[in-house]
């Protein structure tokens, strides 16, 4: 972690503020709005200025009433039981837009109390099928609104939590669901398809993702 960088935010083409350190990361005091676009500058006396931006998406709620929890309502392949979430919202026509879904439960025993988040998903809604990411290990879902654009968009996925022990209990399950931006989830896409594909068939090879950083060093 560089620690002496100069950081620039920029909201809407305008100056705001400049980015501190503290501790593990730098902080800013200004809560993004809804189709804000941000542009971030950054730069140390090693590098030249590098910038990444992005445009903050619109909100999306899910409504309250249409999610559905059912306790080993899922078989996968192997035979073992998972927990099924459905739920379903509308997605705003004439846009790109791009999701993120992802599960976590809080587990207890008589002494202690702890939070996870699955390691697989499955699904057979076709949504889901399309973005062709369940056969990576993801901790989330992404997906866009290319078959539903407009619509009304049914979600259904699925999660293993093979790995919790025998003395503890699931307290609490929760689904963050949250709209995301186009970079983000080509970001995180490519991230996750290219170490697992590399891990797999090419350890000795590495290769960076989508990102919307320009750079050039000195």
């Amino acid at each position: 972690m560089i620690k002496n960088a100069y950081i620039d935010l920029y909201v809407n083409g305008n100056f705001k503020e400049k980015l501190l350190f503290n501790n593990k990361a730098y902080i800013s005091n200004y809560t993004p709005k809804t189709n804000d676009h941000l542009k971030i500058f950054s730069s140390t006396q090693t590098y030249d200025t590098i910038n990444a931006e992005a445009t903050i998406p619109n909100k999306t709620l899910i409504n309250n009433e249409a999610v559905e929890f059912t306790k080993n309502g899922f078989i996968d392949k192997e035979g073992f039981l998972n927990d099924l979430i459905k739920f379903q919202f509308e997605d705003p026509a004439n846009t790109e837009n791009f999701y993120e879904a992802f599960i976590s439960f809080t587990v207890e025993t008589d002494s202690t109390i702890n939070t996870y988040q699955p390691y697989l998903y499955y699904s057979n809604n076709p949504i889901i099928e399309n973005e062709d990411q369940l056969i990576y290990e993801l901790r989330s879902i992404l997906f866009s609104d290319e078959l539903f654009d407009g619509k009304t968009a049914f979600i259904d996925i699925a999660f293993e939590k093979h790995y919790i022990n025998n003395n503890e209990r699931i307290k609490q399950t929760r689904l963050i669901f949250m709209s995301i931006s186009k970079e983000y989830y080509l970001y995180k896409k490519s991230r996750s398809l290219s170490s697992t594909r590399f891990r797999i068939k090419f350890p000795k090879r590495n290769k960076m993702g989508y990102t919307n950083v320009e750079f050039k060093c000195l």
